[in-house]
């Protein structure tokens, strides 16, 4: 092999593996319940994002869909 005396322990040592190009879709829901009733001010979204195109440099981990959710309360 080859001689190098520089150690190479992780990832930060192959900068060959950093950066990429990503084009997604993402699909969300939002509702908000209005008025002063027990559940007035409550604010619930949902939202899908798919990868469609992954351009990455090097060896890189592949990317799935992803569900994100939130619920907030507002008083």
């Amino acid at each position: 092999g080859q001689f190098s005396s520089i150690l190479k322990f992780g990832p930060q040592d192959y900068p060959s593996n950093y950066g990429a190009r990503y084009w997604d879709v993402g699909f969300g829901l939002s509702a908000v319940v209005p008025g002063d009733s027990l559940l007035g001010g409550n604010h619930v979204s949902v939202e899908w994002l798919q990868p469609v195109h992954t351009d990455v440099n090097g060896y890189q981990l592949d990317r799935d869909g992803a569900l994100s959710a939130t619920w907030s309360y507002k008083f």
